[in-house]
């Protein structure tokens, strides 16, 4: 499956990519996200077997940091559009990247251990229910729309808009200034009860569980 890009843009954020890389989509599974260290391009071959790293054909995207392992990126001091530009530019360029989401650790991220969630809308949003009752979410397209939420709560996030995205999208979009609190963070978890329970089902794989353990 797929996985996230993640940009570290803050010194200070730095100590904190180990423990986002140890988000996994599910309880002893891979990681959620692939570590951008450098402008160059990711490498065009799929990781062989999953868990390692892409071969030398391009940046070494990793989806694994060691405890202490050092590394470095080009992205400190850069800002949430560079961030954008390159994953846009790069996405569809290989299978292994999640299109159209990004994640970015901020100096505000080892402080409350938030993420800042960025999502792309290309098309006109879903018009739900027969008559188009519940209107159109999101209302604008061709744009990024920014969700900073819990570390924990990413492969929520993510299989939200991967597998339930119909059910999602009038909650995350249409919601969205209800479900964020004072401090600008998103509830993914009443989010999640609130698309469940207006279906009367799970709209998402309950196996997507976040196992983030301390590193």
């Amino acid at each position: 499956m797929p996985a996230i890009l993640l940009f570290c843009i803050a010194e200070e954020a730095k100590p904190f990519v180990y423990r986002a890389m140890n988000t996994k989509l599910f309880d002893g599974g891979l990681s959620c996200f692939w570590l951008v260290e450098t402008h160059a391009a990711p490498s065009a071959t799929w990781p062989t077997p999953p868990h390692d790293a892409p071969h030398i054909d391009g940046q070494q995207l990793k989806m694994e940091l060691k405890k202490d392992e050092p590394f470095e990126t080009e992205f400190i001091g850069a800002s949430v559009e560079d961030c954008r530009k390159w994953a846009m530019e790069m996405q569809y360029r290989v299978n292994y990247i999640e299109q159209d989401h990004i994640a970015i650790l901020d100096e505000r991220g080892i402080r409350d251990g938030t993420v800042l969630m960025s999502c792309y809308v290309h098309a006109p949003g879903l018009v739900l229910g027969e008559e188009g009752e519940d209107g159109i979410f999101p209302k604008e397209a061709d744009r990024w729309y920014d969700f900073r939420i819990e570390l924990r709560h990413v492969p929520r996030f993510t299989a939200s808009f991967s597998i339930g995205v119909l059910q999602a999208c009038p909650v995350y979009f249409g919601r969205k200034e209800d479900l964020t609190d004072a401090n600008g963070v998103f509830d993914v978890e009443k989010a999640e009860k609130i698309t469940v329970s207006e279906e009367g089902n799970p709209s998402f794989d309950r196996t997507f569980i976040t196992s983030d353990r301390p590193v």
